[in-house]
């Protein structure tokens, strides 16, 4: 009838016995794959390296679910890929780059994980140059001496997680004793890495590019008396609180250097009864590098009101 006409005109083609002009033709359709990002597990064995590396100011992390410090060594983590791992240095010290798993060679501070597995990955840092820093603790003149002035920069240096061998600037009425404590063939930087001096010669000559002011904990003191014992041309020397071991009021005085001070007074201009409180400033000496140098400042130009 008209009614199944219509119909087999519709639904029908050649192969079904249709019209051959019914307004289809035959489509191939490929198998089209499309990439979908799909999370699986990263087994990642982590290494902290080098001589940049120090406690908790050297990380690695992945977003929150990863932070792997120096103090861990070497940390284990499972991760979801795709997953981005970041090498966060602290300020005196650069990232050298990554060995191993799929960023081997890059000195791209992040590296990107897109497929999972097992990975050994270790990242590596380095020192920009020696650290310099003045301690946190105040003592008085009496303290013991160069060697327990020594002692406690070590001590200083340990509890905030610096790397280095560490000896404080500190002289009995002759700075040439104190200068060849610390003499090295490299520079320093302070604890947010400013370069302090290239080397021990602008540290003579009072060239220094930034002050020793900051702490072994990255704190800026608020007390600016430093013992050194050292004396310059114009400075007599004194009797350093008989060789640093008398605390006493009777003890004479000692010479100090200030804190903010970048040409010759910050080893010398001060001088304390020896029950003063004063800071030591605190040396690495184990590296031969030399920092950047410091961009000389900028002159500042106003219109009067």
């Amino acid at each position: 009838d008209a009614a199944s006409a219509d119909a087999a005109s519709v639904d029908g083609g050649p192969e079904d016995g249709g019209p051959e002009d019914a307004g289809f033709e035959d489509v191939a359709v490929d198998d089209v794959a499309i990439d979908v990002p799909v999370s699986s597990e990263v087994n990642v064995e982590l290494t902290l390296a080098g001589d940049g590396v120090g406690g908790t100011n050297t990380l690695v992390r992945s977003g929150e679910s990863l932070g792997c410090s120096a103090g861990d060594g070497t940390c284990n983590a499972t991760l979801m890929a795709p997953a981005e791992l970041e090498a966060i240095p602290p300020p005196w010290a650069d990232f050298d780059g990554w060995v191993g798993g799929p960023c081997d060679g890059s000195t791209d501070r992040v590296c990107t994980i897109e497929t999972g597995g097992d990975l050994e990955v270790e990242a590596r840092f380095s020192r920009k140059a020696n650290i310099a820093f003045v301690t946190e603790e105040q003592q008085n003149a009496g303290f013991g001496g160069v060697a327990a002035a020594n002692a406690r920069c070590v001590a200083a240096a340990e509890a905030a997680n610096l790397p280095g061998t560490f000896v404080a600037f500190l002289a009995t009425g002759d700075e040439d004793d104190a200068f060849a404590a610390i003499d090295t063939e490299g520079g320093w930087v302070d604890t947010r890495g400013n370069t302090i001096a290239e080397d021990i010669d602008v540290l003579r000559a009072g060239e220094m590019k930034h002050p020793i002011r900051f702490s072994e904990f990255r704190n800026e003191l608020s007390s600016n008396l430093v013992y050194t014992g050292a004396s310059t041309a114009d400075v007599a020397p004194m009797n350093e609180c008989d060789n640093w071991t008398n605390g006493e009021f009777d003890g004479g005085s000692a010479t100090g250097g200030n804190l903010m001070h970048t040409g010759h007074g910050w080893r010398s201009g001060n001088s304390a009864r020896c029950t003063v409180l004063a800071h030591f400033y605190c040396f690495g000496t184990e590296l031969d590098r030399t920092p950047a140098s410091a961009p000389e400042p900028a002159h500042v130009g106003f219109l009067s009101s």
